[in-house]
């Protein structure tokens, strides 16, 4: 797979996961989890257009541009989320397990080809964009299993084991 291609998967990917978030978030009636989705929609948004630009650059022959992607919503959420004990609720109506599991396997994928990509990369300019999606990714995944925890009580919260008060 030469770099176009490469490229041009990536923005496929991130399409596809901004329109599953789209739907996701028109048929979320909870604010909160409606919000989440749009955060994450949002987010693939902007890679899908920065990776056009980049793309555009290649097809036009000027080779790889620098592009710098600033911290998302998301990624400056994910950490103040661990210090608080703030939920996240999504829907009635919607079959938010399967919604979530949905997200996971994009996020994931998302994460193994930009891990893939940015390993097989000669640029140091692409080997930057495709460790800096992959961070992305992996915040979204971060978020997206956070909640799935959550409703599932699995007693886990970012990875962690919630502190109990119970008696054994």
């Amino acid at each position: 797979m030469n770099d176009i291609e490469a490229l041009r998967t990536a923005v496929e990917m991130e399409k596809e996961s901004l329109n599953r978030y789209l739907l996701f978030a028109r048929k979320t009636r909870d604010v909160s989890g409606k919000n989440m989705f749009i955060r994450l929609a949002t987010d693939e948004f902007t890679h899908m257009d920065m990776l056009n630009r980049v793309m555009e650059s290649m097809i036009e022959q000027r080779g790889w541009i620098r592009v710098e992607i600033d911290r998302s919503e998301i990624e400056k959420v994910v950490p103040e989320l661990r210090k608080q004990d703030v939920r996240i609720r999504t829907t009635e109506g919607l079959d938010e397990v399967s919604a979530l599991e949905t997200a996971l396997e994009l996020e994931d994928r998302g994460i193994k080809y930009y891990s893939e990509q940015g390993k097989r990369a000669e640029s140091e300019d692409a080997r930057r964009m495709y460790r800096r999606l992959e961070e992305m990714e992996k915040a979204h995944y971060g978020l997206i299993m956070s909640e799935l925890d959550y409703i599932k009580n699995t007693g886990f919260w970012f990875g962690i084991r919630e502190f109990s008060l119970e008696m054994y």
